[in-house]
Parts: structure tokens; sequence; C-alpha cells
């Protein structure tokens, strides 16, 4: 009798989600971002608020199903949203790999996104292949406008150049649990 078997040792959680009544949300988050100043801030390669006053209640209140998904899938209690912003890739704009803190979650919608000229973010893992020590990358599928994505803070993510005239537009938080 042979006890051999493999297990995944760790694992990484990332929800996507469709937010729900999006074509009313879209609408009130565009009422908002065009109240926004954006700025491309040093060492930023993509137009942001993220220095900015955010609009975490407003969001909150916009965002209250996604984030009830978002606890339940993940048995939290209760959560905070630290600081919010949006983001706006023009032409040729990205943004480089960072991570958000060592702990908490991060959440991402994606407002304005043509699934056939966008990209969307794309995650670095956070150990490199065991046979030959390249890096991995997880590329979600499946991303359109109203997707929501929950990930860990610590995971380094990116977004590759918008190689489109059409902007990509995103809002993001850091969220405490």
């Amino acid at each position: 009798m042979q006890n051999d078997y493999l297990i995944d040792m760790f694992h990484v959680p990332l929800l996507h989600l469709q937010v729900r009544n999006w074509n009313i949300k879209k609408l009130q988050l565009m009422e908002i971002l065009n109240d926004v100043e954006l700025e491309i801030a040093d060492g930023d390669e993509i137009h942001t608020n993220f220095y900015q006053q955010s609009n975490n209640d407003q969001l909150k209140h916009i965002f209250e199903e996604e984030f009830d998904i978002f606890c339940n899938h993940f048995s939290f209690s209760s959560y905070q949203i630290r600081n919010s912003w949006f983001e706006v890739a023009k032409k040729h704009d990205y943004h480089p790999a960072h991570n958000h803190y060592p702990l908490g979650y991060v959440g991402v919608c994606y407002i304005q996104y043509d699934e056939n000229i966008h990209k969307p973010i794309r995650f670095l893992s956070p150990f490199t292949n065991f046979v030959n020590g390249s890096i991995l990358y997880h590329n979600p599928k499946n991303v359109k406008e109203g997707s929501m994505l929950f990930f860990p803070a610590s995971i380094i993510h990116e977004t590759k150049p918008n190689k489109s005239d059409i902007e990509r537009m995103v809002v993001s938080f850091n969220i405490r649990v």
C-alpha cells in the first residue's frame, strides 16, 4: 500500500465577481470621477488621485453589496476601507509592479474596460518556478466592465501599457479586515 500524495502547500485567494446593478453603479462612479482631479505623481506612470482625499464613504455605499459578498467569501466579520482612488490609463499609461502593505486586501473595479483592447491587472507569484526559477504570473480571465477583484495586499501586481486611445478606468481600495 502506498501513502504517496501531492498537496498544495500555499493558497493565494482571488475573488472575482460581477458588480450587481452595474449600469446604475457605473453612472454613480462616473459622477464621482468627473469631480476628481487626476495627475501623474513622481514615480507613477498612470493618471490617479491616489495622493488626494478619497471618497471612501460614497464608494462604500455604492459597493455595499459587493463588500458584503467579499466578507462572506472570506468569513470576515467587518472591514474598513483605508483609502480609495481612481486610476485612468490613457494611451501608454501603465502601473509598474508594486504591492499594498503587508496586511489586508485590495479591491479593484473596472469602470471603463474593453476586453478586446485592454489588458487586466497581472499578478506576480510570491515564489518562482521550482524548475527554472522564472517568475510566475497570473492573468485573470473574463475581466470586463463591472468586474471586481479582491486579493491580498501583499501580492505584487502590475498593469501593462494601454496601447489604445480608449482610456481604461478603475477604482481601487485598500481594505483592512
